[in-house]
């Protein structure tokens, strides 16, 4: 018997690039490998069954704490005058920029901020993610304040408000939108890079 969560965001699901997180016995993996592989664009072991799910579920907590700093962040650019296109440009091309801070940014900046995921399903993983932390008797202060957040995100906008409305919580705090001239028609598509990497490809015109 095998686990097989997926991760990656809805561009990847529709190119079928998913990372899929295996967990279960190694030979029935070996077995099911070819399958697989037939519909994402990474395989990654894990171990023993319910290893998968941990990694899934650690890995939306870190999308989550990625959202929040993301409105923060930009907040703060805004508010010392720069440019949210020359602050989304710079923080791209520096240490600081990640998969989500590049995909889902750009939401923010068209006001949809729905990435395809409900931010009762984020909450749902965060909730996981407090128990896996508590069994584990690890302390979770940076991520259960986001979990706050995320949660007073859900209960202001509704269940199915899209997952990165945490950063909706700060404009509505400070009454200033965090908007960028260019981002309606805004999207992106993913790229194979050699080595078994992917790019974020940003597109502005209409699909």
């Amino acid at each position: 018997m095998l686990e097989a969560p997926l991760s990656g965001g809805l561009e990847l699901l529709k190119t079928g690039l998913m990372t899929v997180f295996v967990g279960g016995d190694s030979e029935d993996m070996k077995m099911y490998e070819s399958f697989i592989k037939s519909y994402t664009g990474s395989l990654l072991y894990m171990g023993p069954m319910g290893s998968a799910s941990v990694v899934k579920v650690i890995s939306n907590m870190l999308c989550a704490v990625h959202m929040v700093v993301a409105g923060e962040s930009a907040m703060i650019a805004k508010r010392h005058g720069i440019n949210l296109q020359a602050f989304f440009d710079g923080i791209r091309a520096s240490a600081g920029n990640s998969f989500v801070f590049e995909t889902e940014a750009p939401l923010m900046f068209n006001g949809s901020f729905d990435p395809g995921f409900k931010i009762a399903l984020h909450c749902k993983d965060l909730d996981l993610g407090r128990k896996l932390a508590f069994d584990a008797k690890v302390p979770i202060e940076v991520l259960g304040l986001v979990e706050q957040i995320y949660r007073r995100a859900m209960h202001k906008y509704g269940e199915d408000a899209g997952s990165a409305h945490p950063p909706k919580l700060l404009e509505d705090d400070l009454k200033e939108p965090l908007r960028q001239e260019g981002y309606d028609n805004w999207y992106y598509t993913i790229e194979k890079v050699q080595g078994g990497g992917i790019a974020v490809v940003h597109k502005f015109d209409k699909k």
